[in-house]
């Protein structure tokens, strides 16, 4: 463990940062500046992805993912949009924030009881 928090959440937070980085450089426009932010308070650690693409990222269900008795719309059946299937599951919560241009996407993990 380091003043971060325990290396298992490290290294969720490393995977889910990999995701959002790449859906940002996947649908930002070309030459548009990124930023990553990271912030720890006494019980969670929070990351914070800007892009200059206002649309939101969209949460799809592996196909893999077995949900019995549910109907999912098919959009969320896709081949690609599976990086936000991961930070929900690997996070505690997380949002978009519209920014002018574009927004931040943010994740957070609760450390508290990890520690």
């Amino acid at each position: 463990m380091d003043k971060w928090g325990p290396d298992d959440v490290i290294d969720d937070l490393i995977l889910c940062l990999s995701e959002a980085l790449t859906n940002a450089l996947t649908h930002a426009v070309h030459g548009a500046t990124l930023a990553v932010r990271v912030s720890r308070t006494e019980t969670f650690l929070r990351i914070e992805v800007t892009d200059c693409d206002r649309r939101p990222p969209v949460l799809a269900i592996p196909v893999e993912v077995v949900l019995v008795g549910k109907q999912l719309p098919e959009r969320l059946l896709e081949e690609h949009g599976r990086g936000l299937f991961l930070i929900d599951a690997m996070s505690t919560r997380w949002g978009i924030e519209p920014r002018c241009p574009g927004k931040v996407f943010w994740f957070e993990r609760d450390i508290a009881r990890s520690l």
